[in-house]
This record gives structure tokens, sequence and C-alpha cells, in this order.
């Protein structure tokens, strides 16, 4: 069932779930990728990512954070830093998912898509302060989902 759905789309109702369960007026969606990610399916969600023209500017703090399949894709060196903004700019919740998989394709220089892949048990470890959260791929330990509720 997910694994035909694209990325972003097999999340879309958790996301709905979540805006509501915190009562998120606006959304952020960290790492959108060139065609936008629930932007698509979920209406005022703003996209952001920042290797992408038109999409790169500054984003403001909104309610809740999404940050769906981008970590993987982060240098290491920069893995803090861009957690730490996800923090700054979640202003009620703040929900990661994380490929933990390999991935087939390669980037036009032959480097892989995934730069930055991680077992589960890492990201759980990493991500102190967030709950883990039920992945969506029917694979085990394929991704790893958290949220943080700021207080």
């Amino acid at each position: 069932m997910h694994e035909a759905q694209s990325l972003p789309s097999r999340w879309v109702e958790r996301v709905r779930q979540l805006a509501i369960e915190v009562d998120a007026e606006s959304i952020l969606d960290y790492g959108s990728g060139p065609s936008g990610g629930l932007s698509r399916y979920i209406p005022n969600v703003r996209d952001y990512d920042p290797g992408v023209k038109g999409l790169d500017s500054e984003p403001e703090q909104a309610d809740l954070v999404t940050c769906i399949h981008t970590l993987e894709h982060v240098e290491p060196i920069c893995l803090a830093a861009v957690v730490a903004d996800l923090q700054i700019l979640a202003r009620k919740a703040l929900f990661v998912v994380v490929s933990c998989e390999k991935s087939t394709k390669v980037l036009p220089d032959g480097t892989p898509w995934h730069t930055f892949v991680r077992d589960a048990r890492w990201w759980r470890d990493y991500l102190v302060g967030f709950e883990e959260q039920p992945p969506m791929k029917d694979k085990p330990g394929a991704e790893y989902a958290a949220l943080m509720v700021m207080e």
C-alpha cells in the first residue's frame, strides 16, 4: 500500500492528524524538494528547501514543521545545525521522518542520493527529546519517524 505512494503523500493523513492534535494554523515542509511536498496535498503548507532556488528563502516559524525524508541528504557536519534549525522553526511540534536505507538513485556526479544513512536505532539515540512514531513503510527498519512537541 505505502510503497506505491510518493514519499510525502503517504504521510499526508498523519500530518493532517498532527496539525489537528497540536492545533496548527501553519505548517512548514522543510526539505520539500523542487516540486513541493506536502503542499501538493494540504492547503496552506509552506515549502522550504535550502537546495532549491526559489524555495531557499529563510523560512518563518510555523506551528508544525515537517521534515520528511530530508535528513538522509544532509552532510554529517551540518546535521546538528539542521536539527537545531528545525527545532527553532517549530512553535508547537516538529515531525521528522528519515530513510534508513541506501538509495538506488545517484546524483549526476555519481554520489549516492542518500548521503547520510543510519539505522533507526542511531536516529532514536540522536534525536533526543523526540517520541518515536509508527513508520509508514511496510518494511521494518526502512525508515524512522519521530515527533517533538514543543513546551
